[in-house]
């Protein structure tokens, strides 16, 4: 973003360099001597301190000895530091006793012209052009020296803060929107955990207990995915599905997560008109994967959306296609990503060369609680709720983040005049 273009004529055109002593760290050797390590001295930052700070840098997860420190470069607070490797361009302001490796640069003897706030800003700002120019360096490492010919747009003191009260505004409503998603993720987390096992709210007063599932409702039948349910396992793979004469879409474990069908990649297979109907999606039916590295991942499952109806499946999945009359597919695909659902998988998922599996038997004769079919579509529309509005959320969070790009570019480099201050 440094401007090369016309700046208001208050504002300087200077670089990095000559309003800091860009300085970079140093490590103490080797590093996992216990003695270079204290319970009580200065913090000792790490990439992932500075990662998880928004503005301020006020704790860190371990702390150098007096000896560590003297072969380190410690910081003060008040002091400006910026990452320049790993996770390039994060800026922090210190705001306690610290030290620094040689993964980052710390702005010493910062002109007294520099509001540092507003120098984080422009060093954020900057961040996407910093991790390139690291790409190029060795070992993925920023170069001071690029850090320092940075040209830095300086405006006067007073402009610098109302950049930085305009920019804080933006931020405190970012935060505000990650708080609500946050927040709305756990209500989802909590809301779908008491449905699944107590049902609606005050709709059942008498509750049993189901082996390997826990406490549901009295009311609730037990049932297996086979009585409720179709299964079918996908195309299995080979020469012969070398796309040529009927290349047809399929759908592959890449594309099957959790709750969700990415369809950013789709390939092709050869398949004949028969398989091409056997194996066709339709809307709403519910994908599980049949094998994962991970253990965790094993048995996820997702809905087929509008986009993906008609493609084929491959033989890494199974199809499971309900009676609507007696099972929503909504609620099968809740209660398999849920914690029972899950815990189901760890227990019976086999292992073959690394790789973790469960047969189509497995499958059908997965056992559920299902309510009757007007609660389960109850249930499912209140989480979807709770889903919608969490995505509004996220859309929210997107646009303020442009709002803050769009803001950033114009006001730090003279563009946008910043209200009730000349920038002339």
């Amino acid at each position: 973003m440094a401007s090369n273009g016309k700046l208001p004529d208050s504002w300087k055109r200077t670089t990095l360099g000559d309003i800091s002593d860009v300085r970079r760290g140093a490590s103490p050797r080797p590093i996992g001597n216990p003695k270079w390590f204290s319970d009580h001295g200065p913090g000792w930052v790490r990439i992932v301190d500075v990662t998880r700070s928004r503005k301020y840098l006020r704790q860190t997860e371990q702390k150098l000895s007096e000896a560590g420190a003297k072969k380190s470069v410690r910081v003060a607070p008040g002091d400006v530091i910026m990452s320049i490797c790993a996770t390039i361009g994060c800026p922090v302001i210190v705001d306690l006793d610290a030290c620094i490796h040689d993964g980052f640069v710390l702005f010493d003897k910062l002109s007294t012209s520099v509001d540092p706030e507003y120098l984080c800003a422009f060093l954020s700002q900057e961040s996407e052009r910093f991790a390139r120019q690291g790409q190029k360096g060795t070992q993925g490492n920023l170069n001071t020296t690029i850090v320092k010919s940075t040209p830095f747009p300086l405006p006067p003191k007073g402009v610098q803060s109302q950049i930085v009260n305009i920019l804080n505004s933006v931020d405190e409503a970012i935060e505000a929107t990650r708080a609500v998603i946050d927040q709305t993720r756990k209500l989802k987390t909590a809301l779908l955990q008491d449905l699944l096992t107590n049902g609606l709210p005050g709709r059942h007063k008498k509750f049993t207990r189901v082996y390997r599932i826990g406490k549901v409702p009295k009311a609730w039948s037990e049932t297996r995915i086979e009585q409720a349910a179709e299964v079918t396992q996908g195309i299995a793979l080979g020469p012969s599905r070398v796309a040529r004469q009927n290349p047809t879409p399929y759908l592959r474990v890449a594309n099957v997560h959790q709750g969700v069908i990415h369809l950013d990649e789709i390939k092709c297979i050869e398949t004949t008109s028969n398989e091409r109907e056997q194996y066709a999606l339709e809307l709403d039916d519910v994908l599980m994967v049949e094998g994962h590295a991970n253990i965790e991942e094993l048995g996820r499952a997702a809905l087929v959306p509008p986009s993906a109806v008609g493609m084929v499946f491959q033989n890494h999945l199974f199809r499971v296609r309900s009676d609507r009359s007696k099972l929503d597919p909504r609620f099968l695909t809740l209660w398999i990503n849920s914690h029972p659902g899950r815990a189901y998988f760890k227990i019976f998922g086999g292992t073959t060369s690394g790789l973790n599996t469960v047969g189509s038997n497995q499958i059908r004769t997965l056992r559920l609680p299902l309510p009757p079919i007007d609660e389960q579509k109850e249930i499912c529309d209140l989480v979807e709720a709770i889903e919608q509005r969490g995505l509004h959320s996220e859309k929210t969070l997107e646009q303020l983040q442009t709002v803050k790009s769009a803001l950033s570019q114009g006001l730090l480099t003279g563009r946008i005049p910043v209200k009730g201050i000349s920038n002339d």
